[in-house]
């Protein structure tokens, strides 16, 4: 690998990976208490989400 005088910290590879897993873990947990709610509190979801952007 080549380096440059000026190329960033030397962690900042492990800290993007770590960012990038956290964020992962996140969405599979959000997506998955979606995926197995109730119909009724998908409809919830979807309307709460549209008032909080809106």
């Amino acid at each position: 690998m080549i380096r440059f005088e000026n190329s960033g910290p030397e962690y900042a590879p492990d800290a993007l990976l770590a960012v990038a897993v956290l964020v992962g873990v996140w969405l599979l947990v959000t997506v998955g208490r979606y995926v197995r709610a109730d119909r009724g509190t998908r409809v919830s979801t979807r309307q709460a989400l549209r008032v909080r952007w809106g």
